[in-house]
C-alpha cells in the first residue's frame, strides 16, 4: 500500500475526531453561559451557602471540556501504526 493510502487513514481519522472536538468546544460554553454569566452557587463541605462565583463556574466548564477532550482522544486513537518507509 501507498504513503498516500495511508495519509487518507490518517485524514479520515482526524477529521471527525476535530469536528467533534470543535463543536463542544463551542457548545459547551455556549449551553453555560449563563453559568458563566451569573456564577454557580459555592458552598462549604457542610452545605452552607457561600455565594455565586463565576470563578468558578469558568474553572467548572474548563475541567468538563478538559476531560471530553481526553475521552474523544482514547476514543479515535489517533496513534496508527503506519509502516516505516
Amino acid at each position: 500500500m501507498s504513503l498516500c493510502y495511508y495519509k487518507q487513514v490518517i485524514l479520515c481519522r482526524y477529521v471527525p475526531f476535530a469536528a467533534v472536538a470543535a463543536a463542544n468546544a463551542i457548545n459547551i460554553p455556549m449551553m453555560r453561559s449563563t453559568e458563566l454569566s451569573n456564577g454557580i452557587p459555592v458552598r462549604t463541605e457542610s452545605g452552607e451557602l457561600v455565594g455565586d462565583s463565576k470563578i468558578a463556574a469558568r474553572s467548572a466548564i474548563t475541567q468538563v471540556h478538559n476531560k471530553l477532550w481526553a475521552v474523544y482522544e482514547y476514543q479515535y486513537d489517533l496513534h496508527l501504526k503506519l509502516p516505516s518507509y
